[in-house]
């Protein structure tokens, strides 16, 4: 009957298919990069880039959650323990931040802000930060702007002196303010054309005024929008928008002026574990036009579904298998764009787009179409 046949490519349930111009493929699946497995799950991978020679070197870091950081020999497929000084049960964040010739790799962990200047030794050094009155300010998430580091606590925002980024504390330029009310929760930093958002559970607040002077009486934190975030590592830089997951457990798109729901059609909070700590495991990245959101599914302890949101067509399609703790993302100005993942259930590092199955295992695919009416003949 015409009016059941419907469209393959929005049937009610399809895991493990992608449709693209018109054709239905499944993924390409996974295969580990290194051949040892690490102590405990990986949480974030970081790449850093310096400049020998005319060659770019990079170096790729991993942080697993018994508070070990890693570094990964692409060559052996190897990785090596260098610190043991992190905090444990973590979603870290970092930023790379060039001054004159250097590259600084800055890295928090919710409790220490810590630097590395691209040392053969691989050391991060920790840097003490405190806020107006003494106190660690405990940062979850950091980025330049402005040619100044911007860290921000769970309720204030600290701005760094110009060009010294490792300068909190000085007193005519540097600041600490909070964010909203102050009984909002940041969640994360994200930057749209040179203009910086703080996500908060309060709503997007946009940083206003002139930042050439910390201290400037034009200086301020105000609210953009009412659409409140929920889980920090699920914010990601989509083309010209912040895309993040909401606290009505959906994905929405922030383009600087207003708000859209992407996943209307999905319905991601049938799915996604609402339990606070399961969804700080939420991660997510940008690649090959799509977002990719990892999260703990109702019912699981640990990321085991992805959402792909296909920023060409305005599609959703859901990846089960691949098991993604944490999205390494490069610098595709500096070398060929590639992925790659950290697995939570093979504690390795994995390569995207490689061979036909998920670390070994078949890709299970399922498609569930609409109900179908007989046509009597």
């Amino acid at each position: 009957s015409p009016p059941n046949e419907g469209d393959m490519s929005e049937p009610l349930l399809r895991e493990n298919w992608l449709c693209r111009d018109g054709v239905l493929r499944r993924p390409l699946g996974t295969e580990r990069a290194i051949t040892n497995l690490f102590d405990g799950i990986p949480r974030w991978t970081g790449r850093y880039y310096s400049l020998e020679a005319g060659v770019t070197q990079p170096k790729t870091f991993v942080y697993t959650e018994d508070g070990k950081l890693w570094i990964i020999n692409e060559l052996a497929q190897t990785a090596t323990s260098i610190s043991t000084t992190i905090k444990q049960n973590v979603y870290p964040k970092h930023q790379l931040f060039k001054t004159s010739n250097q590259t600084k790799l800055f890295f928090v962990d919710g409790r220490s802000l810590f630097r590395f200047d691209g040392n053969n030794d691989n050391i991060f050094e920790q840097l003490v930060i405190l806020d107006t009155d003494g106190n660690n300010i405990n940062p979850i998430d950091v980025i330049e702007h402005k040619d100044r580091l911007w860290l921000i606590s769970d309720t204030d925002l600290f701005v760094s002196k110009n060009l010294e980024p490792e300068v909190f504390n000085d007193a005519t330029d540097s600041l600490q303010i909070i964010v909203g009310s102050g009984r909002g929760t940041n969640m994360a930093l994200a930057k749209l054309e040179d203009r910086l958002y703080i996500l908060n559970t309060q709503g997007i607040f946009i940083v206003e005024g002139d930042v050439i002077s910390a201290l400037a009486s034009t200086f301020e934190v105000v609210l953009a929008d009412e659409r409140k975030c929920i889980a920090s590592r699920s914010v990601t830089i989509v083309e010209k928008a912040i895309v993040f997951l909401a606290d009505d457990y959906e994905i929405w798109s922030f383009d600087g002026s207003s708000s859209e729901m992407l996943t209307y059609k999905l319905k991601l909070k049938d799915s996604i574990s609402t339990v606070r700590t399961l969804l700080d495991k939420a991660v997510s990245t940008y690649f090959n036009n799509y977002y990719m959101l990892s999260f703990v599914e109702k019912g699981e302890v640990e990321p085991d579904l992805e959402l792909w949101w296909d920023a060409l067509e305005n599609k959703t399609d859901i990846i089960r298998g691949r098991n993604v703790s944490c999205y390494l993302d490069i610098d595709p100005a500096k070398e060929n764009d590639f992925l790659q993942t950290g697995n939570h259930s093979a504690r390795s590092i994995m390569w995207c787009d490689r061979n036909y199955n998920f670390d070994g295992s078949a890709i299970v695919t399922r498609i569930r179409t609409r109900d179908i009416t007989p046509k009597k003949g």
